[in-house]
């Protein structure tokens, strides 16, 4: 399998929610909820090729039982119920749900980038933001179970530091056209979706 992941194809950016704040300086992003099980290491696991092995992987992932360790007041936390984990089509720029996981930006549909134009908005919002821990992004082309991608983020953005509601902002170029089968993780967070790269 041959990763695309460049250091310089992704780029930590301010994206709809505040000021980037590493996740181990912002002493308000939550601990996280105990969870009994270990969490699989996104950073070395396999890369989900179909829909179908996608959300297998989603039905394996450690999930916990608790409300949102978003916070109350910022009105998100209203936004995490139970939401099954299935791949999301991206159509708009969202925001949509998948697991535990809000994403919004430039995912699909007419606001959809060109990745030879400039790299696409997304921010990532987990139900269980968890202090000192990143988010991985896996993905692979829908068709084209060679081209894959793998990516890391470990900066929160937030409304200000201690405050939330926290989510990662990033910007990315999809290196090809086509439909992209993107895994969200993040500690006990999981999401997958289907963004679009014109």
């Amino acid at each position: 399998m041959r990763s695309v992941c460049t250091p310089a194809a992704f780029t930590l950016i301010v994206v709809v929610l505040g000021r980037p704040l590493t996740a181990q300086m912002d002493p308000g992003v939550p601990l996280g909820p105990t969870v009994t099980v270990p969490i699989p290491d996104a950073r070395t696991a396999l890369i989900a090729t179909t829909v179908a092995r996608a959300e297998a992987e989603g039905k394996k992932w450690p999930t916990v039982s608790v409300p949102s360790t978003q916070p109350e007041h910022s009105g998100t936390r209203v936004l995490f119920g139970d939401a099954p984990r299935s791949c999301v089509g991206a159509h708009s720029i969202g925001p949509l749900r998948s697991g535990e996981f809000l994403v919004g930006g430039e995912m699909g549909g007419a606001v959809a980038v060109k990745g030879s134009v400039r790299a696409a908005k997304i921010w990532w919002m987990p139900k269980y933001p968890v202090r000192n821990d990143s988010l991985v992004v896996r993905a692979a082309l829908l068709g084209s179970p060679t081209d894959t991608l793998r990516l890391e983020m470990t900066t929160w953005s937030s409304s200000g530091p201690g405050k939330g509601p926290w989510a990662y902002p990033s910007a990315t170029r999809l290196p090809k056209t086509g439909r992209w089968l993107v895994v969200a993780t993040s500690g006990p967070n999981w999401g997958c979706f289907v963004f679009e790269a014109l």
